[in-house]
């Protein structure tokens, strides 16, 4: 949307939701729930499609960024590792911090991060709660926003717990790490039958948000 104008255009998708990349009349996405522009390119949480997404600012194309679940509301879950193969479920919102891309990943009540193409968990344990401590232990209850503190330092919006959660990096796993067994399915209070559900819960919390810029 141009400010001075207020004239809206579509910048990428509109074509009937999906999970293609491509040009942007192709693009399509599937109940995407917040956006962060950086640099010359938007990233995109695309929740129906469990995964992140960028659209270049100027072409429009759409590629995936991380995330293995395109093309069904069901298809999420959890796993770490490698972008194209990780696994998200509904999530609430996203920011981009340097070079890394943060997910507040509601259904997994954790924190991701993408970096370098692959992708790990540096908050919560997978176990719906609302406990302080380090990354091994702490727990969220239902992450739906994030935002930058500074340097090494990120503010969660735990939705679920009706708190503000400080994330410190000092407490954070290595890239290839995350709590537990480091990856693969996990228990996490929530089915992977229950995606239309979280996604309807998502828009009732308000997460389809304005695009920020950094």
């Amino acid at each position: 949307m141009d400010a001075s104008s207020g004239r809206t255009d579509t910048l990428a998708g509109g074509g009937g939701s999906g999970s293609e990349d491509g040009a942007s009349s192709s693009g399509k996405f599937l109940f995407p729930s917040d956006a962060f522009a950086s640099g010359d390119s938007v990233y995109v949480l695309d929740a129906g499609n469990r995964g992140v997404r960028r659209v270049s600012l100027s072409g429009g194309a759409v590629t995936t960024v991380a995330g293995a679940g395109g093309g069904s509301y069901d298809s999420g879950g959890y796993a770490d590792g490698a972008a194209a193969s990780a696994r998200f479920m509904p999530a609430g919102g996203l920011l981009v911090d340097g070079s890394d891309v943060l997910v507040a990943d509601a259904g997994n009540a954790c924190v991701r991060r993408v970096r370098d193409g692959m992708v790990s968990t540096i908050a919560g344990t997978g176990a719906f709660g609302a406990r302080d401590g380090g990354v091994a232990s702490a727990r969220l209850a239902l992450p739906t926003g994030i935002e930058r503190l500074g340097a090494g330092e990120w503010l969660v919006v735990d939705g679920g717990a009706s708190t503000l959660r400080r994330l410190s990096a000092n407490d954070a796993p290595p890239p290839d790490e995350g709590p537990g067994d480091g990856g693969g399915a996990r228990g996490c209070g929530c089915g992977s039958g229950g995606g239309t559900a979280m996604l309807a819960l998502l828009a009732l919390l308000g997460l389809g948000r304005a695009l920020r810029r950094r």
